[in-house]
């Protein structure tokens, strides 16, 4: 080409006739991507501090990792997660690779098959009308995931701009799915047979999640390697294709949290009367009856939760929850909301600890009247708090109380802080 006819090209007319061949030959489309916010277009994780660390909850579109130790709340967690998708009139599907799932521990996190599943006739035939929601499998290997999420999404219509995931596929857990050449001869299977199937399995499980808007998640374990002498002592099996193709992982920890002030955690040694530790990292305090009396014990443990990954929000966070496994001598309630609200309205500047006023300093009023007393917070996020209507000067039993007679505090919350765009505002 000549510089007289190089000068005289239209550029613009020869890309658009070159990407209008390029689209024709290679069977490729454009695609307009649009989210106007991220937060809205979340499941949540039924906690307002995870929710935060993650950038608003389970996102659309995306494969995201949960790790930890045993007993550090992998399956609490998923079946929370899995509830708020049901109960929003979304589609649920969890493969229990590990066959250890209850329904007795399915309902106590509110999942009743029978509320999620379609009635039918005598004849097992689906009455008009009705529809099933939540799935429950129990595959033996990565070709029965495969195959399913594949012939799924393959029935479901294109959609690269979902409002929520449509369907959300839970594998708990990773390292129980057999591959299949371990289920032919035990003997012949390579070592590496788990981070192979799933280096196979994830760019094709990726590719109909972005064109579904469906969701992955999936839970791992973290093992220990023998004879570390430097560096981290634990690694996540089954290879590193999970983590390349993860969205988002979520690291769970269940080492016992600093309580004296100065430590990662919000509450002190002396901040709720009677608590106590005990053996092996377990929260003992009194529990309480409605009437104010003390009624037998209810035992916790922490869970740190940091994302050690995130592409679509700020990584690197940590924030804890605290599951109930006891209340009262009775089967806990798994996550405990109250303390997840109190730590998301603490650590985000909402209340505050309680200060004397300017009369009562005058008066001479002692400091235990403030003693492990908090307070709304002064500032520009009063008026948001306040339409909750907090007690004024209050502890956290106190705290406790009105969360009780306040009806879905957490989704209330959670939307507020939405679309007032004061907590998720790094998009």
């Amino acid at each position: 080409m000549n510089s007289e006819l190089a000068e005289g090209l239209d550029i613009h007319a020869a890309m658009a006739k070159a990407t209008a061949k390029a689209e024709a030959k290679s069977k490729l489309a454009p695609i307009f991507l649009k989210r106007d916010s991220f937060a809205a277009c979340a499941t949540s994780t039924s906690s307002l501090c995870i929710d935060w660390i993650m950038g608003g909850g389970i996102p659309p579109s995306r494969t995201i990792g949960i790790s930890g130790p045993e007993r550090a709340g992998k399956s609490l967690l998923v079946t929370e997660i899995l509830k708020n998708q049901l109960d929003a009139k979304r589609y649920g599907t969890y493969m229990d690779a590990e066959g250890s799932t209850d329904p007795l521990f399915l309902k106590t996190r509110g999942i009743v098959f029978e509320n999620y599943r379609g009635q039918r006739t005598a004849k097992g035939n689906m009455k008009a009308g009705e529809r099933d929601y939540l799935f429950y499998y129990q595959p033996s290997t990565g070709s029965e995931l495969l195959n399913y999420i594949n012939e799924v999404a393959k029935g479901l219509p294109e959609n690269r701009n979902p409002t929520a995931p449509p369907m959300i596929f839970l594998l708990d857990s990773v390292v129980a799915l057999i591959p299949d050449d371990v289920l032919e001869d035990v003997n012949k299977a390579p070592m590496a047979h788990h981070a192979r199937m799933y280096a196979n399995m994830m760019p094709v499980i990726s590719t109909q999640l972005t064109k579904t808007g469906c969701s992955f998640i999936y839970t791992n374990q973290l093992r220990e390697k023998p004879g570390v002498m430097y560096g981290p002592s634990t690694y996540e099996p089954c290879g590193g294709a999970l983590q390349f193709f993860s969205s988002i992982r979520l690291q769970l920890s269940t080492t016992k949290p600093k309580i004296d002030g100065t430590g990662d955690h919000p509450f002190s040694s002396g901040f709720i009367k009677g608590g106590e530790w005990k053996a092996g990292g377990v929260w003992q305090e009194p529990h309480y009856n409605a009437a104010g009396e003390e009624e037998g014990k209810d035992k916790y443990v922490y869970t740190a939760v940091r994302t050690v990954k995130n592409k679509v929000y700020t990584p690197y966070q940590v924030c804890w929850m605290r599951i109930q496994f006891e209340e009262g001598g009775s089967v806990g309630k798994g996550l405990d909301s109250v303390f997840d609200i109190f730590s998301f309205l603490l650590e985000n500047d909402y209340i505050e600890k309680a200060q004397l006023s300017a009369e009562e300093k005058d008066a001479k009023v002692k400091v235990e009247v403030v003693k492990n007393k908090f307070a709304v917070a002064p500032g520009k996020n009063v008026d948001l708090v306040k339409e909750f209507q907090i007690p004024e000067r209050f502890d956290y039993l106190e705290f406790k109380q009105w969360v009780a007679v306040t009806p879905n505090i957490v989704q209330t919350m959670r939307q507020k802080m939405i679309v007032s765009g004061l907590v998720y505002n790094k998009e």
